[in-house]
């Protein structure tokens, strides 16, 4: 199998998802979009980033596709935040010592916890468990496969 082959899966995928928060989640996004309700229930994000981010799909298909079915002024919070995404992107990618330091601060704070955590014994307290999701989100998010290359498995 190569790896084209996943892209396609993959571009399926973003398709899939981002036609599934369109379609049943956008119209409640600007009022829950602040709210995390734990890595089992993010049906008040979109959860696009990562393909975005690996160009799987555009900022503007997904402002098209949104504004095909609602009215600019119902979703006008989200496409806020697609373009405040583009420029916060490209704002990291002039300074990217600034994104080293928050990555560098993010692992220390793991390690720091992971100490504390094992130091006294126990299991991780959900306020622990929700920032070693976030951790792992990132992990994640990071290991995307890109799709600019092809490669055997």
């Amino acid at each position: 199998m190569y790896a084209k082959d996943n892209t396609k899966n993959l571009f399926k995928l973003a398709n899939s998802v981002a036609e599934n928060f369109v379609s049943n989640n956008l119209s409640d996004y600007q009022g829950l979009r602040n709210y995390d309700y734990g890595p089992e229930k993010r049906n008040n994000v979109s959860c696009l980033s990562p393909f975005i981010t690996h160009r799987l799909i555009l900022e503007q298909e997904i402002i098209k596709r949104s504004l095909d079915f609602y009215p600019f002024a119902k979703i006008e919070k989200f496409i806020q935040e697609i373009y405040w995404r583009t420029y916060w992107k490209g704002w990291l990618e002039l300074r990217p010592a600034v994104w080293e330091d928050f990555i560098s601060e993010r692992v220390e704070n793991w390690m720091e916890m992971q100490h504390q955590t094992h130091s006294v014994g126990g299991g991780l307290p959900a306020s622990k468990q929700r920032a070693s999701t976030i951790l792992l989100d990132h992990q994640t998010y990071q290991n995307l496969p890109t799709v600019d290359f092809i490669q055997k498995d």
